[in-house]
């Protein structure tokens, strides 16, 4: 027994189930959809029905789950299978992607291969529940829908992060037995455009210069590392590739210990923060691809950081989690997820495909850096000046000169108020920060100025990093 791993393992039963009861309930109620993303509703129903699959597939590999549908007792590798076959029937009502036509397809592949990226990956961790049990035809029809939407996402991406989403949904279709064709040139352009965001020392950007969020650690080094898991024994897979992408995850590992609090809050501070503890979901992957890292302080971080957002988290009735970040707060999610895209928090639980004698689990428990003392400390960029201060009286502050939310060469605001979310002065972890509305400016942690008969407000959208001056 291993107190920790079986923490995990109850938190991920806690969270999962019911969130994969209510959304399978929901799929065959057709109950309307409060929070939905900006291309189909369609898009929303899969990612609530698919995230949790992300982490949860090592435990559905050894066990057998139970969940409640339409008042009956099912499994949930069985409920899941069903849901597939309807989703991925185009004569059936239920069909997934009868309203493609409606949105641009290459829109509604992109956003669904999110989805279908994990669903992917799911069924190559856990093919005994999640893929044997189809026939032969079923197989062929589900992993031709699939392949549709993978390859036309994988030559039409979105040029930043996602495009990891195709590449490694047509790896895991590969090794499901489903031949995705000619596909090696937009492999090499995915490759080749998600190099060109790795600065140096471990750090990304996503898309423009000033994208630095938690995007570097859930997104950047998780993705990769993940394809170099489970890439093995396919065609794509390329050592030499997966050893820099390893070397990389262990020079950030050392800044990103600093981020976290004595509680394993961060300085949440960017987009995409209603993921939660997908924060240390870096920490799992990281062991998991056995990078050079300390393992006691990874598990650590990735234990404190769950059991904060555990012992914090207000949820409804139903125990599953709001779009929010502590509370339920729909003001925070962007337009292209929904109420289910809190369940990117479960891609931590890979953690759980090491067992019990991997060297994360039975490595001495480290301590995290601001358990270690105060400390301040810069970006080891040079032109990244971001500087965390570690203080026990305070936590931690993020001291913000050069995150921003450049997006096409203006300060917008595109996915809500990306002001708020990257462009204040300072960002901490035991306090958060306000978000603004069309009626209302957040002012907090910047300079804002106010018309004398207060009818308009301005905020700080961005600015220039001035570097260094005489040390300062």
């Amino acid at each position: 027994m291993n107190k920790d791993r079986d923490f995990l393992i109850s938190v991920a039963e806690k969270r999962c189930l019911p969130s994969f009861e209510k959304a399978i309930n929901n799929y065959v109620s057709g109950k309307p959809y409060l929070e939905i993303d900006h291309i189909s509703i369609d898009c929303s129903k899969m990612e609530e029905l698919l995230r949790s699959l992300w982490g949860f597939a090592p435990l559905l590999k050894s066990k057998e789950y139970f969940i409640t549908v339409t008042g009956e007792k099912r499994e949930l590798s069985e409920a899941i299978r069903w849901v597939i076959l309807k989703a991925s029937d185009e004569k059936d009502e239920k069909c997934l992607s009868r309203f493609s036509a409606n949105r641009h397809e290459i829109c509604f592949a992109n956003q669904m291969i999110t989805e279908f990226a994990g669903y992917c990956i799911a069924v190559t961790l856990a093919p005994e529940k999640l893929w044997y049990p189809y026939s032969k035809d079923e197989q062929e029809r589900i992993g031709a829908w699939i392949k549709k939407w993978a390859v036309m996402a994988l030559k039409n991406s979105w040029r930043n992060n996602h495009f990891w989403f195709p590449m490694l949904a047509v790896v895991a279709l590969e090794k499901m037995g489903i031949d995705c064709g000619d596909v090696d040139d937009a492999m090499n352009d995915g490759f080749k455009v998600l190099d060109t965001m790795y600065i140096d020392c471990g750090w990304y950007k996503d898309g423009g210069f000033g994208r630095f969020d938690f995007y570097l650690a859930w997104s950047h080094h998780f993705y990769p590392l993940l394809w170099a898991y489970i890439s093995q024994g396919t065609r794509f897979y390329d050592n030499e590739r997966a050893e820099e992408y390893k070397r990389r995850t262990a020079e950030f590992f050392d800044y990103y210990t600093h981020m976290f609090d004595f509680d394993g809050s961060v300085a949440a501070f960017g987009r995409s923060l209603s993921y939660r503890y997908a924060q240390s979901a870096f920490f799992a992957a990281a062991a998991l691809t056995d990078c050079k890292i300390d393992m006691g302080v990874a598990r650590r971080c990735l234990i404190k950081n769950v059991e904060y957002f555990e012992n914090n988290v207000i949820t409804e009735k139903d125990n599953v989690f709001p779009a929010g970040y502590l509370y339920k707060s729909t003001g925070i999610v962007e337009n292209y997820t929904s109420s289910g895209g809190a369940y990117w928090c479960s891609k931590v639980f890979v953690a759980l495909l090491m067992d019990e004698k991997h060297p994360f689990w039975q490595a001495e428990e480290g301590k995290m850096p601001i358990e270690k003392g105060d400390f301040i400390l810069n970006s080891p960029v040079e032109s990244i000046n971001m500087v965390l201060e570690g203080n026990k009286k305070s936590g931690i502050t993020l001291f913000n000169n050069t995150a921003t939310a450049h997006i096409g060469g203006i300060y917008g605001g595109r996915f809500n108020d990306m002001a708020s979310y990257y462009s204040k002065f300072v960002y901490n972890s035991r306090s958060g920060f306000g978000i603004s509305s069309a009626d209302n400016c957040s002012s907090d942690n910047m300079i804002s100025l106010e018309t004398a008969d207060g009818t308009l407000t301005s905020r700080r959208n961005g600015f220039t990093d001035e570097g260094y001056v005489d040390g300062v």
